[in-house]
């Protein structure tokens, strides 16, 4: 995970992410994360990311904050996307 820390964060890590959704819908949105973004953006090392994932679930408190920000950064990246997706198929399939 590193080993940079930051000072504390305006909310408590806990508190952030009690607001995640499931874990099955986030290990989805990490496989279309790692299927879209990451195949021409890469940025992360995706066996290290599972292994990291893993840890995160085992034990979340123990995760540095830059690693959920970057977590976090993923789950809205892929989220958008989706959105956006998902709206243009709806348009798509209404014939407008």
């Amino acid at each position: 995970f590193g080993d940079y820390q930051l000072d504390p964060p305006w909310m408590p890590q806990d508190a952030i992410l009690e607001h995640l959704p499931s874990r099955a819908l986030v290990l989805d949105l990490v496989d279309n994360y790692m299927n879209t973004f990451e195949k021409t953006h890469r940025l992360l090392h995706p066996p290290q990311f599972q292994r990291e994932l893993v840890e995160f679930y085992a034990a979340p408190q123990d995760v540095p904050v830059t690693w959920v920000a970057q977590f976090l950064t993923m789950l809205a990246l892929v989220s958008g996307r989706l959105l956006k997706v998902s709206h243009l198929s709806s348009i798509y399939f209404r014939g407008v």
